[in-house]
């Protein structure tokens, strides 16, 4: 047989144990898994459950390409991931990154042998929540957070809690996809690990903190973590933004997203008043919609930013928060 109907006959077999991992269904995946393989293959396997099995996750979709491989007999199977985390609504689809699994025709039917993915012949591509080999997943009300490092749980537990008190607001407002109602983050070390999970290249310099990328937010928590609860509160009211707001504009031109947190009545300007003060950095104050924020700044009940009255002390204005 050629390495095209291998993958043909043995494709199936892949992606039914795949998805039985991922939806944690492990009585679905022993029927298409060799009876008697060899400790080091079926180490990869087990260690691949462990995997899945930290996720939480209500959906799964694939696509598979074949690999050449040097075992007679056997194929690989390139399998690119996507998930969506429950608790319903299940969240915007997260890469979980290629898997190379090895199959071989045995008692009649074509079964799974190995995660092959650490083969340095098999060319791997670096990203998706691959790259984390240890994840860990808060699950709150309203949004699921993802980190790995063990330093970052604090942080974690943080944003998940910022999360869920600003995602019902943004829901609301922009409640047109998956994404404004179950968020994904990302807590991040770096910023190029961000990129890796994402994907893509971010190419802006200024974004400090976190940015939103394909619906799903990255925070980058050394970063994020040193700052006071108000600049914390508000990167995480901002990104989140970004993602709600994405269903609705699309490709619009990046000046008008950014506006949109207050042109739109966003929770960002529902909490927060953005003030500048003559020759000093902006700064954000905390501001609830019904009453003045500390600064005497009020936020506008019909959304919009408010300008704190005239006095002797310098004039405040505020603004739409920028980075």
């Amino acid at each position: 047989m050629t390495t095209k109907e291998r993958f043909t006959a043995a494709r199936p077999a892949v992606e039914t144990y795949l998805k039985a991992l991922a939806l944690h269904r492990t009585a679905d995946a022993a029927p298409v898994v060799q009876a008697a393989g060899t400790f080091a293959n079926q180490s990869t396997l087990d260690d691949l459950q462990t995997w899945f099995g930290r996720l939480p996750i209500g959906a799964v979709k694939m696509t598979a390409k074949p690999v050449k491989v040097p075992d007679p007999g056997s194929v690989g199977v390139r399998v690119s991931i996507s998930a969506r985390f429950s608790p319903a609504p299940l969240s915007n689809w997260v890469k979980l990154g290629d898997r190379v699994m090895l199959a071989s025709y045995s008692e009649g039917a074509w079964r799974v042998v190995a995660d092959i993915s650490a083969r340095r012949a098999v060319h791997t591509k670096a990203y998706g929540l691959r790259l984390f080999e240890v994840p860990s997943v808060l699950t709150g009300k309203h949004t699921t957070v993802i980190y790995e490092a063990v330093e970052a749980a604090n942080d974690a537990t943080q944003i998940l809690s910022d999360a869920d008190e600003v995602v019902p607001r943004l829901t609301g407002l922009f409640g047109r996809d998956r994404a404004a109602a179950h968020p994904v983050i990302f807590v991040i070390s770096t910023r190029k690990q961000g990129q890796q999970l994402s994907g893509v290249k971010v190419f802006r310099k200024e974004l400090p903190e976190g940015f939103a990328i394909n619906g799903v937010a990255y925070i980058e928590w050394p970063v994020w973590g040193p700052g006071n609860v108000l600049e914390r509160d508000g990167t995480i009211a901002h990104e989140l933004t970004h993602v709600a707001s994405m269903g609705m504009l699309g490709r619009a031109p990046h000046s008008l997203i950014e506006a949109s947190r207050c042109t739109r009545r966003t929770a960002t300007c529902a909490r927060w008043a953005c003030t500048s003060r003559s020759g000093a950095s902006r700064t954000c104050t905390r501001a609830a919609v019904s009453r003045p924020s500390r600064s005497g700044a009020r936020a506008s009940p019909t959304g919009g930013c408010a300008t704190r009255p005239r006095s002797t002390s310098a004039m405040r204005t505020v603004r739409p928060c920028r980075r």
